[in-house]
């Protein structure tokens, strides 16, 4: 074998065609990606400030991948071999995590929506049982006590002081009923 002959064989023929990548399709088949990449690329092509440059960027690359051809062909056992375990570990984190991998952005939304719902739902009975309902009890027994109070007051006032008059101050606002009132400012006054 010469050297002529040697240096034919490791060229590439033009008939030959660059190797076929299938990790790049399998991921931008993912939904959730997909659905982004339509999303960026529909912004960037609908956009009057980034339409013309994204199309001639698109178009650059283009250009750069038809002239880098030999050289992809000369690397193709490297880049098959690279694509292989690129997919082998993209089937290994699908088999550990296959919810990514089939569940669409409407999905995700309704599930956030409703995990959201739970912790808030949770939340308001953990705050009526520990907070709302104690208070409440206890204003209920400081508006007796105060009541009580009030009218103790008002009878010693009357025994010490015979020719003053007598004044009953009974108020007849609740504690729990101002704490509505002020619960009630401030989920609408909240965003």
């Amino acid at each position: 074998m010469t050297s002529t002959e040697t240096s034919t064989s490791t060229t590439p023929d033009a008939s030959q065609q660059p190797p076929t990548l299938t990790i790049f399709s399998r991921v931008a088949n993912i939904p959730l990606v997909n659905e982004s990449l339509t999303t960026i690329h529909t912004v960037l092509v609908n956009n009057h400030y980034t339409s013309v440059p994204y199309v001639t960027v698109q178009n650059l690359g283009k250009s750069v991948y038809h002239i880098s051809e030999p050289i992809q062909v000369r690397l193709a056992p490297v880049l098959i071999r690279a694509d292989g375990l690129a997919n082998k570990s993209l089937d290994a984190v699908q088999s550990y995590y296959p919810t990514p991998f089939t569940i669409t952005s409407e999905e995700l939304r309704k599930e956030v929506r409703e995990r959201r719902e739970h912790a808030y739902n949770t939340a308001n009975k953990a705050l009526d049982d520990r907070v709302r309902t104690p208070a409440y009890s206890a204003a209920q027994a400081i508006d007796q006590v105060r009541s009580q109070f009030q009218l103790a007051r008002c009878a010693f006032q009357q025994l010490t002081s015979r020719f003053a008059p007598i004044h009953v101050e009974i108020h007849t606002d609740r504690q729990y009923r101002r704490g509505c009132r002020q619960e009630v400012a401030y989920k609408e006054w909240r965003p």
